[in-house]
């Protein structure tokens, strides 16, 4: 259950989900379940990760937290977790994180948090998960101990509109047919726009993880075959 859960919750952190009922509808196997109708991301910076049985603490806030649905996942760095959060839309954001970030505190595990925007896009989860990594990343400017909203660090930085969303999408489209020679090209094609347009380090940190998410789900439309 533990393996189908980090499986199902990577999987919804990478956009392959934009049902939130589908989601749901593996609860048995995996004991997620969102009841709610607004996402955020978190990453997470153990700073005394040793000192502690991280996942057994986190495991017990997750069960006990009162403030929304919240789900934890582990990565190959032992001081880094993520976190999707799920909240009603009358909740007030900064409280959720808040209440997140106090009880690790209270846990008596020092915590350095990146905190994502919101969404009622399910398949938008991947890009909040760039905001939470990239606000992370302001740790060292930031002071560890704290929490640092990604509106912070890229406040009027961040221009969707230099973002290539056309060019990515005829690129699914050419992975779609099977026409690699014409997707590599629009590859290029994508990366010469962004140099054009003197993208920014998080729109190119955005681009390369779209381009890899695109790939991969053609490759699950091509080997994932839903049972009946």
């Amino acid at each position: 259950k533990s393996t189908f859960r980090d499986v199902l919750l990577s999987s919804a952190i990478q956009g392959f989900y934009s049902d939130i009922n589908e989601v749901n509808s593996f609860h048995k196997y995996s004991n997620i379940y969102f009841r709610f109708d607004t996402f955020l991301v978190l990453s997470l910076f153990i700073q005394d990760y040793t000192k502690h049985d991280v996942h057994k603490v986190l495991n017990k806030i997750e069960g006990s937290f009162e403030g929304g649905d919240l789900y934890f996942k582990s990565s190959d760095n032992p001081q880094i977790y993520y976190a999707v959060l799920c909240i009603d839309s009358k909740t007030k954001k900064q409280e959720a994180v808040e209440s997140v970030f106090n009880s690790i505190k209270n846990s008596n595990i020092s915590v350095t948090m990146g905190v994502s925007s919101t969404t009622q896009d399910l398949s938008q989860l991947w890009c909040l998960y760039m905001e939470a990594v990239t606000a992370l990343d302001y740790r060292l400017v930031k002071g560890l101990g704290s929490v640092i909203d990604f509106s912070e660090v890229n406040a009027g930085s961040v221009n969707w509109g230099e973002y290539p969303s056309a060019q990515i999408e005829t690129f699914a489209t050419y992975l779609e047919h099977g026409d690699i020679d014409k997707a590599i090209e629009m590859i290029d094609e994508i990366f010469k726009y962004t140099q054009k347009h003197s993208s920014s380090l998080f729109i190119a940190r955005c681009l390369c993880f779209d381009i890899i998410i695109t790939i991969m789900k053609r490759v699950q439309d091509i080997t994932y075959k839903p049972t009946s």
